[in-house]
């Protein structure tokens, strides 16, 4: 809410919290440590827990719309000593305390957290982050933390990646604060009475590979604040609609006040493009240079830009995801473009429900812009994308294009299938020596996967040295590498020596052809999965290898041809081996059109990867004419 109204209503608050009586007694003590606690050092339930949740308890308290949450873990392995820090998101400024216990010659001794060691931002006026680290944390120590806060958090974990001995939870029902509550896992809740529920003795949540997120499918409480109705002195809807939602949106200064009078500064930028640039793309093309130019991305995401908006941008040149591509934007709409902000939720943070409005779900945000007769989605704030291409984190269903107003939905997926195509070439010489040559490139997702490894190395040398490890025993001869960052395509060109996986058996040769694949696995080893299958967008690839036979040899095995789909072919392999009398030609193709398996297609598409993968670990073999 702004800055006035929520003043006023917090003055409400506190003055009607002064009239009720103190807190009643807690069934749990700050630093009140059990000491088998303390000297704990395995929790029986699960041993390889590097940590344990011993208790969490939250609540919701309507004499004074405060939120409590007390918290205890025990550390019991180097790798738990994270948990010694917390990074909190809550909907106002609160009152913290937080403590590290360690047991020292028998005694239990407390560490205090300091000022100096919490780091305070105010994402919006209605999101601040804490971020808390305490001292001396090690194995064997209890951290404890206690907040408070106004409102309701934005959500209640019941589930961890760690266990959770007892977790308690009450919500107070309010006259004035109305809120909705989504329920997300499959933990067994003990309900009390109300909004009362209870957890206990709950295993940690084990990710499975190729998940959006665990944050996803852990067992939790979503809160969302719909209205708040004091009567004669405040009232107002919040997201009890998606309009609703965008009309929250609009009047918030640090969302729509950029497009009303807060973006005067890009006015003669605007004038130039439009005198010096024809077409919309070119107009585009130099809008986002203009903006990236003077804002860099700082890496924070917020559909909000913070009150330094104006000096990030003009004297700072650093800022979060919303005022990169809020000015963005704003430039756009100056240049008489039909532009607009879409909010959405990254993976790592659910998808939005259109049955559902939520500001609290929203966490980042990019530009529609319309190109000819289509909107193309553009986020100025990464660095390797190219307009139209949204990075692999924001592919997360649909999000919500901000018209003042209104409002509507787009996808964020895009339709287009990312192909990684190959060619390889293999030859082998009268003595014995067998060497390819590889060609495979890269567009789209594939490139910024590869992109991403790529910047980890300082140079191609160091690159190169980092694929001969991964080839292992196969030589690299030579090695080209060519990138369009703009374009966002890349190639590499192999000269490899594969002697060592060909087997030279004096009058037959045994030759595996599908060198880029041997690394390949199944990563489906499970016999079950409850979470569906998620690789993130469409993608495939295209590989045709050609094999020039020796002279005096001849094809003796080359592998069948196959053809497999799952249901719907939603995943399509196609397999097909050719030989002549001089060579060996090889095309093979896999698709996936739908990158969403359903937990149920789960054991289908397993088997599916385990026939194309047995299909590309096959040989041929060439055999001496005698």
């Amino acid at each position: 809410m702004n800055s006035p109204f929520r003043n006023l209503v917090l003055t409400f608050l506190i003055l009607l919290s002064l009239s009720e009586k103190a807190e009643a007694q807690k069934k749990f003590k700050f630093g009140k440590i059990p000491i088998k606690d303390m000297e704990m050092t395995v929790y029986e339930p699960d041993p390889s827990a590097a940590a344990v949740v011993l208790l969490s308890t939250g609540h919701y308290r309507v004499r004074d719309y405060k939120f409590y949450k007390h918290e205890r873990i025990k550390i019991l392995k180097q790798s738990g000593t994270d948990y010694g820090n917390f990074t909190i998101r809550v909907p106002s400024k609160g009152n913290f305390r937080a403590s590290c216990f360690n047991l020292e010659n028998g005694e239990i001794v407390e560490y205090k957290l300091k000022k100096s060691e919490v780091y305070v931002e105010e994402l919006t006026e209605d999101i601040i982050l804490y971020k808390l680290f305490l001292p001396n944390v090690k194995v064997g120590s209890v951290v404890e933390i206690e907040y408070s806060h106004f409102s309701l958090p934005f959500e209640w974990l019941f589930q961890r990646r760690i266990p959770v001995k007892y977790n308690e939870l009450l919500v107070e029902k309010s006259q004035y604060f109305i809120f909705d509550l989504s329920f997300f896992g499959s933990v067994p809740l003990k309900r009390l009475s109300g909004y009362h529920w209870i957890a206990q003795d709950v295993p940690a949540f084990k990710p499975e590979p190729l998940i959006d997120h665990h944050s996803n499918y852990i067992s939790k409480i979503e809160f969302e604040l719909s209205q708040i109705s004091i009567p004669g002195v405040f009232y107002r809807e919040y997201s009890t609609t998606w309009e609703k939602v965008s009309r929250t949106l609009t009047d918030n200064i640090y969302f729509g006040g950029l497009f009303r009078t807060g973006g005067l500064y890009l006015n003669e930028k605007a004038k130039e493009i439009l005198a010096t640039d024809s077409g919309d793309m070119s107009k585009v093309l130099s809008a986002i240079a203009y903006i990236k130019e003077n804002i860099e991305w700082n890496g924070s995401e917020s559909p909000y830009m913070t009150q330094m908006y104006r000096t990030n941008f003009k004297k700072d040149h650093s800022g979060n995801v919303a005022e990169v591509n809020l000015h963005l934007v704003s430039l756009l709409k100056k240049m008489e473009m039909e532009a607009y902000p879409v909010v959405l939720s990254t993976r790592d943070n659910g998808r939005l429900k259109k049955f559902k409005p939520s500001i609290n779900k929203l966490n980042y945000i990019v530009c529609a812009v319309k190109v000819g007769e289509d909107m193309m989605l553009i986020d100025a704030a990464e660095k390797n994308l190219k307009p139209g291409v949204l990075h692999p984190k924001c592919l997360n269903g649909d999000g919500w294009v901000v018209n003042e107003k209104s409002g509507w939905w787009i996808p964020l997926e895009p339709n287009e299938v990312t192909m990684e195509k190959g060619f390889t070439q293999i030859d082998v010489s009268n003595e014995g020596i067998v060497t390819a040559k590889i060609k495979k490139s890269m567009n789209t997702y594939d490139y910024l996967r590869w992109k991403d490894n790529f910047d980890e190395f300082e140079d191609e040398s160091k690159y190169t040295r980092w694929l001969q490890d991964r080839f292992d025993d196969i030589v690299i001869e030579d090695f080209k590498l060519t990138f369009d960052e703009d374009k966002m395509v890349a190639s590499e060109v192999y000269d490899l020596d594969i002697s060592s996986v060909s087997e030279n058996l004096g009058d037959e040769y045994i030759i595996n052809p599908f060198i880029l694949s041997l690394d390949l696995e199944n990563p489906f080893k499970a016999e079950e999965r409850n979470a569906p299958v998620d690789l993130n967008y469409k993608s495939g690839m295209i590989h045709n290898i050609l094999i020039n036979v020796p002279d005096g040899y001849t094809i003796s095995s080359i592998p069948e041809p196959i053809s497999i789909a799952t249901e719907g072919e939603n995943a399509i392999f196609n397999f097909q081996a050719f030989a002549s009398k001089s060579t060996v030609s090889i095309n093979y193709q896999m698709v996936i059109k739908n990158p969403v398996i359903p937990a149920s297609q789960y054991s289908i598409f397993k088997t599916f990867y385990s026939l194309m993968i047995d299909k590309l670990n096959e040989s041929i073999s060439l055999s001496k004419v005698l």
